[in-house]
């Protein structure tokens, strides 16, 4: 049985649209039973999975294109992402530390899916308590992309340094980046979060 495909993605993105994953999950397994190694098929059905929250089962099937494909730049940063969402963070490393490799010499990733790989590179170290990896890639990812940075770059910076180095260098560097982005909720709290845990419960206030 032939399908048309550009129909059948059509179909799947306006049920996506309707937030109707079930239906488009039905869909994209029927279709794949006639068209087993379709990666349009298979990259939109991972998709689905993902958007039901099941980032194991997405795998499974990226991990189908990625045999096919083992050198496409774009499918191995997908399996970065979703081992990252399901917890997988050794493996999610594994495949950003790949990716970032390939792309010194393809250059195919934008400067957005770099910073993006990257935040996910030095979270993914932290939740693994490797505090010093993450720290120095992230004092790194501070340094060279200034231009991308947002808040929440430096908060995750000076949460590392109160794990690795402590919380008195991490209030210091704290009341450093507050002159620059003055008022800011996220550092606030963490400046009185960060002096709470020095003792000083008063200035916390």
């Amino acid at each position: 049985m032939m399908i048309n495909i550009n129909e059948l993605l059509n179909q799947v993105t306006a049920l996506h649209g309707e937030g109707n994953f079930l239906a488009s999950e039905k869909i994209l397994n029927d279709a794949l039973t006639h068209q087993p190694k379709s990666t349009k098929i298979l990259n939109a059905l991972a998709a689905t999975k993902q958007k039901l929250g099941r980032p194991r089962e997405a795998l499974y099937y990226m991990n189908e294109i990625l045999q096919q494909h083992p050198d496409n730049i774009q499918i191995l940063s997908s399996m970065g992402h979703l081992y990252f969402d399901a917890v997988g963070y050794s493996e999610a490393i594994d495949f950003y530390a790949r990716v970032l490799s390939k792309n010194q010499q393809q250059q195919k990733l934008s400067e957005d899916e770099i910073c993006h790989i990257k935040r996910r590179q030095i979270l993914a170290h932290g939740r693994l308590q490797q505090y010093e990896t993450a720290l120095n890639l992230s004092d790194d990812f501070l340094k060279t992309h200034q231009k991308h940075l947002k808040v929440s770059d430096y908060v995750e910076n000076i949460n590392l340094i109160e794990s690795h180095i402590g919380p008195k260098v991490a209030l210091e560097k704290n009341t450093k980046i507050l002159k620059k982005f003055k008022n800011d909720g996220r550092l606030l709290y963490q400046s009185a979060t960060l002096k709470s845990n020095l003792g000083d419960f008063k200035a916390a206030i």
